[in-house]
């Protein structure tokens, strides 16, 4: 099935449509659980998006941001994720996801994970992490001074690291193509962009 990928701002009845739609249509990919995918750069809103795509469909939702590995390690994250989580489900075994401990600044525990239906993978590199075992993916974006804004009031430590964080994101979603892969893009920015 192609992709449909278009650019909307008022991502309510619509989008639930076409996700459920994509979801039935490709059915689950990962194991046996059906998995969206929701990626963005930071404070683009995809939290706040995919907490209320999981309580209109039922699924459940995985945090990405908790799997991250400190600040410089985006890309090791991926793989670390892919690993522990995406694999073993993926092939009916036990699986988990690793944590980060941002007090401490080092690994925490593992997080077992039990499978279940439906699963909204969401954070920054989801839909790199799920790959192609993604029923569907949604990339959610806002223009830069709103997502500054928005992770500096919800993330307020960031700040020294926002240069550092974003460069590592513009670099996995150039080189991922996230963005051009995605079934929706959602703007949530003041002004609808365009593609």
């Amino acid at each position: 099935m192609p992709r449909l990928a278009f650019v909307r701002d008022d991502h309510e009845a619509g989008d639930l449509t076409l996700v459920r739609r994509l979801a039935a249509t490709r059915g689950p990919r990962w194991g046996g659980c059906t998995l969206v995918a929701v990626d963005g750069p930071s404070g683009s809103g995809k939290s706040t998006y995919a907490v209320g795509l999981a309580q209109a469909t039922g699924g459940y939702v995985l945090h990405v941001d908790d799997m991250h590995q400190g600040w410089t390690m985006l890309a090791g994250s991926i793989h670390l994720v892919r690993q522990l989580l995406m694999d073993p489900v993926r092939l009916g075994e036990p699986a988990a996801y690793p944590t980060w401990d941002w007090e401490r600044d080092l690994r925490g525990p593992d997080v077992p994970v039990a499978p279940r239906p439906l699963v909204v993978l969401e954070g920054v590199g989801a839909m790199v992490v799920a790959e192609d075992l993604a029923s569907a993916s949604i990339w959610v974006e806002a223009p830069e001074p709103v997502r500054y804004r928005r992770t500096m009031s919800r993330d307020g430590l960031m700040d020294g690291r926002w240069a550092q964080w974003a460069a590592q994101e513009r670099a996995i979603y150039a080189r991922n193509q996230t963005r051009a892969r995605a079934d929706i893009v959602i703007d949530t920015g003041p002004a609808r962009l365009t593609p």
